[in-house]
């Protein structure tokens, strides 16, 4: 025998566990149960499960994925359409597809959690070096030539986004400082 109800209890609370907070959103019912819905709200930044990245709640700027994350899982920056780069540290191995998707932020590799040393296109598909201009895989003079010409307005290149060593979202005399010094140091 099923129980009809015809009054469920108001404003149910569930407690926070250790990644979120929950609200109460109301009933569902199916057919004589009634099921208490919540909507859920991340506790910090970032939602992380075993070293899996599951959730950003950072919703603007630049994104520096903390230490120790070494998977970002599908959909992990779905609701953040507004952010405009994210940082990942190096300790990041695997990516799920899709999971950039909801924005169209640039995404950054990096050698020991702060220097910038790659750029991810097409959601996981291809790294490549920062600084390298010309992508041919390693960065030379003719790099640091281009990047010249371009801040000069000499010259006009589409890709800037690994001429932006910085991560700043723009090509200055400061990426054309940093990428001078990465070449003559590697010389």
């Amino acid at each position: 025998n099923a129980e009809a109800f015809t009054e469920v209890p108001n404003d149910p609370v569930r407690e926070s566990d250790e990644n979120y907070s929950y609200t109460f959103a109301g009933w569902t019912k199916s057919g004589n149960t009634f099921t208490a819905a919540y909507d859920r709200k991340p506790l910090g930044d970032f939602v992380v499960i075993d070293g899996v990245l599951v959730e950003s709640a950072v919703e603007s700027g630049v994104v520096r994925v903390p230490s120790g994350v070494e998977k970002i899982a599908k959909d992990a920056f779905a609701n953040t359409p507004d952010i405009e780069s994210v940082v990942l540290p190096e300790s990041v191995t695997a990516l799920e597809s899709g999971a950039f998707g909801g924005t169209s932020c640039t995404v950054y590799l990096t050698f020991d959690s702060e220097t910038i040393e790659a750029v991810l296109k097409a959601d996981g598909v291809e790294f490549r070096l920062m600084g390298d201009i010309d992508a041919d895989g390693s960065v030379t003079f003719a790099d640091l030539t281009a990047l010249a010409k371009n801040l000069a307005k000499s010259s006009n290149f589409t890709d800037i986004v690994c001429a932006d060593l910085n991560a700043d979202g723009k090509v200055t005399l400061a990426d054309l400082s940093a990428l001078a010094a990465y070449f003559f140091a590697a010389a």
